[in-house]
């Protein structure tokens, strides 16, 4: 276990390296997620200001007029058409309504001959037009029975309908707390490149330095033990530091628990971050024991692979040969899969893919190695 016990402390040698990672993240995350829309699973009216010219000593006028008081700010006015406009207009008032003097043979005939003056750039408009209808649609009905009384049709226009807004495959649109896990678990796999490279590529790359490498070739212990020892104190610290993210994840969103996508996420989380484990044992191979070589080699793959793989930005946006370019390395497969929990759809594919790319990077680095060891 000597060499497990030595990677142990050349990683806590670099700790002040792990908290400076830690706090770009959370920078990043925060940008790239401050811009989602908030989850709001109720729907409010939003009260009006609203003008109306109507005839006196109209039961059906009246009761319209407390209709709408009741989900708005009404006020009984005499004005021309013109000065309700120029208020409308300019944002005095939300809207005005001209009701005809034989408002009781419209609601029965023309509903066009009621004026209703609104603003395009009213948020309410549509609403108020469609709460207009819906009132003299009901009263239209009763008319014709000979039924018409207010209080009947007070308790028409009350009735409400429970509803629940489905997407088009069916399933209940994605929860706000589900869209973010994916915007961090997306993120979480461009943080793991730059950290693991810049990191464990420093680490790694004192087994590669001529005293250390010098030990190795004359010790008893065998290439394939030592490596094992590697890659056994590489698998350790990544489940610390990626049991420190997911912990960070619920921290800032202790709801996430509650969803089930959540442990898809995980799950997919788990395979990339082995992946680009055994992409990091790879850069370090070829890299030898130059340690400045990682710096400028995290970033270039994080940030590259984060712009090409729709980590910072949506790969529906970039070019078709970008996103081609993007298919060779397996953060795309992560941002794909966790696409694919988020439309409930099936992820077996690019999961499969990312567990190929970690098998494809550890044998060749396995391979180099032993080529490097024999010269």
């Amino acid at each position: 276990m000597t060499v497990f016990k030595y990677f142990l402390r050349i990683v806590w040698r670099y700790k002040w390296l792990i908290f400076i990672q830690l706090a770009i993240f959370m920078f990043f995350t925060f940008v790239s997620t401050r811009q989602l829309p908030q989850a709001d699973s109720t729907f409010s009216d939003i009260p009006l200001t609203l003008s109306v010219v109507a005839p006196e000593a109209d039961p059906l006028a009246e009761d319209f007029i407390a209709y709408l008081s009741e989900k708005n700010n009404v006020t009984l006015v005499d004005s021309a058409e013109t000065v309700l406009r120029e208020q409308v207009y300019t944002d005095a008032i939300d809207g005005a309504i001209i009701l005809p003097k034989d408002i009781e043979q419209t609601a029965t005939a023309q509903l066009s001959d009621i004026q209703v003056i609104t603003s395009d750039k009213s948020v309410g408009a549509a609403m108020l037009r469609m709460d207009i209808n819906r009132y003299f649609t009901f009263a239209n009905a009763l008319i014709k029975a000979n039924n018409f009384d207010t209080e009947r049709l007070r308790e028409l226009l009350n009735k409400r309908a429970n509803t629940q807004i489905l997407s088009p495959n069916g399933e209940t649109p994605a929860n706000y707390t589900i869209i973010w896990g994916k915007y961090y678990f997306n993120m979480l796999g461009y943080m793991l490149i730059m950290l693991f490279i810049s990191l464990m590529g420093v680490v790694m790359a004192d087994f590669e330095g001529k005293g250390v490498a010098t030990r190795q070739r004359i010790s008893a212990l065998s290439l394939l033990h030592i490596n094992r020892q590697k890659f056994l104190g590489g698998a350790v610290v990544t489940v610390i530091l990626f049991s420190l993210f997911i912990a960070l994840a619920l921290c800032i969103q202790p709801t996430l628990l509650q969803f089930s996508e959540f442990y898809h996420y995980v799950a997919i989380a788990t395979v990339s971050t082995l992946t680009i484990l055994s992409l990091t044992y790879l850069c370090v191979v070829l890299a030898g024991d130059k340690k400045i070589v990682y710096s400028s080699l995290s970033t270039v793959l994080g940030l590259g692979l984060a712009f090409t793989s729709g980590v910072f930005v949506p790969i529906e946006f970039l070019d078709s040969n970008v996103q081609q370019f993007a298919k060779l390395f397996p953060v795309y497969y992560l941002v794909q899969a966790n696409e694919a929990v988020l439309q409930h759809e099936s992820y077996l594919q690019p999961l499969m893919i990312l567990a190929l790319f970690m098998v494809t990077y550890f044998v060749v680095a396995q391979t180099i190695t032993r080529i490097k060891q024999r010269h």
